[in-house]
């Protein structure tokens, strides 16, 4: 889902949303403790969406390994199924590599 790295070795990048997610709850519910009493409807309903966006972005890795094994296991219990990766035949060397990279 998310397509960049922070390098940091050791730490798996697909777990950047649930890191996200658990700061801006986390936050959010450190603002509702700590914010002014009785608290108004508009900062109720602002921080019920902000704990549904950062349940989601806590949910996002758990979600992209679903559906990636989805994938997978799909493919890999059809019987008798096999890869063919095919180019056509007139294409010059350089233009196969160029494909098949």
């Amino acid at each position: 889902m998310m397509r960049f790295t922070l390098g940091i070795p050791g730490f798996d990048d697909a777990q950047i949303p649930r890191i996200i997610g658990l700061a801006g709850g986390s936050l959010l519910i450190a603002n509702h403790v700590l914010g002014s009493q009785p608290t108004p409807l508009a900062q109720t309903l602002a921080e019920v969406l902000g704990l549904a966006l950062a349940s989601l972005a806590f949910a996002i890795p758990n979600l992209d390994a679903w559906v990636n094994g989805g994938k997978q296991a799909a493919s890999a219990t059809i019987t008798g199924a096999r890869n063919v990766f095919s180019l056509a035949e007139d294409l010059s060397e350089d233009a196969k590599v160029v494909r098949a990279r």
